[in-house]
């Protein structure tokens, strides 16, 4: 498929994908998040018009504990006196205190006063309220019996808010000689009055329910229904249900506005698609199409194939211009170029009078991270050349060389194929063994050490030298390890190589590491290695002496 309809199939795709998540992002977001709004404000609705209910019958319980914490009261609920009845019992006093009923019960059960509003019926069947005497099963006295009490009390006249005091002296202590009632009853008139109040219009009706929770029930997209539920605290199968019916005035401002929205969207995108395409096909796509081809070309034809420059004044003409010279100047130097990285390569990393790698392919090897892959042991050469100074006085400079030639030649023989032999600098060596474990790097070791003893050095005037070697064996558990301390590595051995001059040349010694330095600091001087080998951290290897035999 070309790049073009590519291009178009990605734009469509990606307005789709657009258009579709801000579909998506409209119906699991933004509309849930609206009803939830709703929800929240309707719910509120509820628990302002029960809090509205609760502060009547709190109000009515301040005033009960007013009137029934009183030595006037108390006293007259012990002796009823006409003095009481007309200071504090006036018939303006219910409208006064905006209640219904106002009931003074003493403490053999008598009603000692009783006033009721033209809201209540005195006709006693209409409800147990109005009995001259209360027996112990009266529902107000099976009431739970705190100092203050209050709630809704079902009648046959409709539901009251009732509160309920004991009558205790002013100092608020008894004993208790009955007690006072306030009640108000839930008409329309109180309903209109909190609905005014705090300007949510509700009503309330009495319905068969052990409970109602608070909720909200969705009608349309015009109106909803909120309902919840007050206790009765004479009936457990009843309750007062609240409902509040209200328009969805929020919820269709946000629908006409998500609508208008996607609209302008979905012409805002199909005609900022179709534009970005074309713009994208002819200002970037071709060009850059063509540019390819020519890259192509060029690589399959090893640089021989020439580009053709764009005609073109803005940033992709300047790019085809820039690859023409670009590519006229590597088809002029490739192979060069080459081969001179193939020479200076080898050059740097090989010792000019032995063939032998150098002491900088030395460093480099060992500061590569992919020569440290093998989890096992490593053997750390360092080999001398014994009295070579002698041969170079004696013979000349030349016949040194040759020396070093000669012993390099050794060095290849007595050394595997994936051994790492380096000429370090005069007549010293080293030799880099992975995968050796402590015997194979003696045999490599005395192998080495025999040839050379029994070699014939020099052309004309055939002499004999010795080597002495030293040698440091090591388990390399990690890459990141031996990337850290492969110096300290090689001074080991280059302590192992002291210790074989010092102990007679003409022999190679070993010091094979029996534990991991978790500090990577290992021994720089002759008393260190004493000290390891006593603390048994290394062990001697020596071709003709014991350890204590020998001189550091």
């Amino acid at each position: 498929m070309k790049l073009s309809k590519k291009l178009f199939l990605i734009q469509v795709t990606f307005f789709i994908l657009l258009m579709s998540g801000v579909v998506l992002t409209i119906i699991i977001f933004v509309l849930p998040e609206v009803r939830k709004i709703e929800t929240q404000k309707h719910l509120d609705s509820l628990s302002r018009v029960e809090q509205a209910l609760t502060n009547e019958l709190e109000h009515l319980a301040v005033m009960a504990v007013d009137w029934g914490e009183w030595d006037d009261t108390y006293n007259y609920s012990i002796s009823p006196n006409t003095t009481y009845e007309s200071s504090n019992l006036p018939l303006a006093t219910l409208a006064d205190l905006e209640i219904d009923l106002l009931l003074i019960l003493n403490k053999q059960n008598n009603v000692v006063w009783k006033m009721t509003s033209d809201a209540l019926s005195n006709d006693e069947t209409i409800s147990p309220l109005f009995l001259n005497r209360w027996n112990a099963q009266h529902p107000l006295l099976q009431h739970p019996t705190e100092i203050a009490t209050q709630g809704i009390f079902l009648t046959k006249a409709g539901p009251l808010l009732i509160a309920r005091q004991r009558i205790l002296n002013s100092q608020g202590e008894g004993p208790a000689q009955g007690y006072l009632f306030f009640a108000k009853k839930l008409s329309q008139s109180l309903t209109n009055k909190i609905a005014d109040k705090i300007a949510t219009p509700f009503s309330t009706k009495v319905v068969t329910s052990s409970e109602l929770v608070p909720s909200l029930t969705f009608i349309d997209n015009n109106q909803t229904h909120a309902q919840s539920s007050i206790p009765l605290i004479n009936s457990d199968n009843q309750v007062i249900q609240i409902d509040i019916f209200q328009a969805r005035p929020f919820y269709l401002q946000a629908l006409n506005a998500i609508t208008y929205s996607l609209v302008a969207i979905l012409l805002i995108g199909i005609i900022s698609c179709l534009v970005t395409y074309f713009l994208l096909k002819n200002i970037l796509i071709n060009p850059i199409v063509l540019l390819q081809k020519q890259a192509e070309m060029f690589k399959k034809h090893d640089g021989n194939q020439p580009f053709k420059l764009l005609k073109r004044s803005d940033e992709l003409g300047q790019l085809s211009s820039s690859f023409v010279s670009m590519a006229k100047d590597l088809s002029k130097d490739w192979g060069k170029l080459q081969q001179e990285k193939k020479d200076y390569r080898d050059a740097s990393y090989t010792d000019v009078l032995t063939g032998l790698k150098n002491r900088r392919y030395l460093e480099d090897y060992l500061q590569a991270p992919n020569t440290w892959v093998y989890d096992d042991e490593w053997a750390f050469f360092t080999i001398d050349l014994d009295h070579f100074k002698a041969i170079n006085d004696r013979y000349g400079h030349d016949v040194g060389d040759i020396t070093l030639q000669q012993f390099s030649e050794l060095l290849k023989k007595s050394c595997r194929d994936k051994d790492i032999i380096i000429r370090s600098g005069g007549e010293e060596f080293i030799v880099l063994c992975h995968q050796t474990s402590s015997d194979m790097a003696t045999i490599i070791a005395e192998r080495l050490r025999h040839e050379v003893e029994n070699f014939n050095f020099g052309r004309e005037n055939h002499f004999k030298i010795t080597c002495s070697i030293g040698l440091f064996i090591i388990q390399i558990y990690s890459r990141e390890y031996g990337l850290k301390h492969w110096n300290s590595m090689l001074k080991v051995s280059d302590l192992a190589l002291y210790a074989a001059k010092n102990n007679g040349r003409n022999t190679w010694v070993g010091l094979e590491c029996l534990e991991e330095c978790s500090e990577g600091v290992y021994p720089k001087e002759g008393i260190d290695i004493q000290r390891w080998l006593s603390e048994k951290k290394l062990k001697l290897l020596t071709l003709n002496k014991s350890p204590e035999e020998f001189c550091w």
